[in-house]
C-alpha cells in the first residue's frame, strides 16, 4: 500500500507540473481545457481537477473574458526568492543592446530549464513574434540557441535530451521535426546553433552559449535576422562577436552565474 501511494503521488505531482509548464508556454494566449488535456495526454476530468488544485494555489488562474488557463500570481511571488536570476538577466541587457547594434540584429537571451530553454530577455523588434517573448518555453531542438546548448553537452546527457525532445515534437509538431534535425547537424558540424531556413524561411540564427561554473551550458546568446542579412560569408564575424560578448558577461558576472546553478 506504502509504494502504491508513494508511485499515485508522484504521478501526480508530476501531471501538475506538466499542467504547469505546459500552461507557461503560452502565457499571451492562454488554453482551452478541453486543448491542454489533449496537449498534455490527460483525460479532462484529470486535467479539471489537477487545474482547480492549481487555481486555489494561485499558480493557474481563469483569464476574465474568454476563461482561458494562463499562469498565476503565485509564480511571480515564488520568484522573488531567485533575485540572482533577476540580477543576471538586468546586467546583461546592455551586452544585448551592443551585439544588436554591431550585428544589425534581434538578440535574444535564454536559460536552459532541463529539456529546454527559456527566452528571458530580448532586443530588437524585427524578429519579436509569439515564439520571441519573455517567458517563451521551447525544447532544445526548436531553436538556434537550444541547438547551442546541444552541441556544448556530453554525449549521454544529449542524447537523452535529443530522444525526449524528439517524442514531445512528434506528438505535437511533427511537421516541423525534419526542420529541426536539419538544423541540429548543421549545429554539430559548425560547433555554435545556426538555424538557415530551416523552419522559417527567410530568416537565420546563430547562437553561443554561456558556460555554468560546472561547465555545461546553462545559457544561450542568439542573433537572428533575415538570410538577406546574414549570408553565410557573414556567420563567422558575427560568432566571433557573439563569443566575445560572452567572455565578458562570464568574467564579469561569474557570481551571478554560480549562485544560479
Amino acid at each position: 500500500m506504502t509504494d502504491f501511494n508513494e508511485t499515485t503521488g508522484t504521478q501526480a505531482i508530476e501531471r501538475a507540473v506538466l499542467l504547469l509548464t505546459t500552461v507557461a508556454s503560452r502565457a499571451q494566449v492562454g488554453w482551452r481545457l478541453t486543448d491542454l488535456a489533449r496537449y498534455c495526454d490527460l483525460s479532462n476530468s484529470t486535467t479539471h481537477r489537477i487545474l482547480g488544485a492549481l487555481s486555489n494555489m494561485r499558480l493557474v488562474k481563469q483569464r476574465e473574458g474568454d476563461r482561458r488557463y494562463v499562469p498565476g500570481p503565485m509564480l511571480y511571488d515564488l520568484s522573488l526568492t531567485l533575485p540572482a536570476h533577476f540580477a543576471f538577466q538586468a546586467a546583461c541587457h546592455s551586452h544585448l543592446v551592443k551585439l544588436a547594434a554591431d550585428t544589425n540584429s534581434s538578440v535574444f537571451l535564454a536559460l536552459r530549464s532541463g529539456d529546454s530553454y527559456v527566452l528571458i530577455d530580448n532586443v530588437g523588434s524585427a524578429y519579436a513574434t509569439l515564439m520571441s517573448r519573455r517567458g517563451t518555453r521551447r525544447p532544445l531542438l526548436a531553436a538556434a540557441t537550444g541547438n547551442a546548448m546541444l552541441v556544448g553537452m556530453p554525449a549521454v546527457l544529449r542524447d537523452n535530451i535529443l530522444a525526449a525532445n524528439t517524442k514531445d515534437i512528434r506528438l505535437h509538431e511533427e511537421h516541423h521535426l525534419d526542420g529541426y534535425m536539419r538544423m541540429y547537424r548543421r549545429s554539430r558540424r559548425c560547433g555554435f546553433g545556426y538555424h538557415r531556413n530551416d523552419v522559417t524561411s527567410e530568416v537565420s540564427a546563430v547562437s553561443v552559449t554561456i558556460a555554468g561554473t560546472d561547465g555545461l551550458p546553462f545559457a544561450g546568446v542568439t542573433a537572428i535576422c533575415s538570410t538577406k542579412s546574414m549570408p553565410a560569408a557573414r556567420v563567422p564575424e558575427i560568432v566571433k562577436r557573439l563569443r566575445q560578448e560572452v567572455t565578458l558577461i562570464t568574467q564579469q558576472y561569474g557570481d551571478l552565474i554560480a549562485a544560479m546553478l
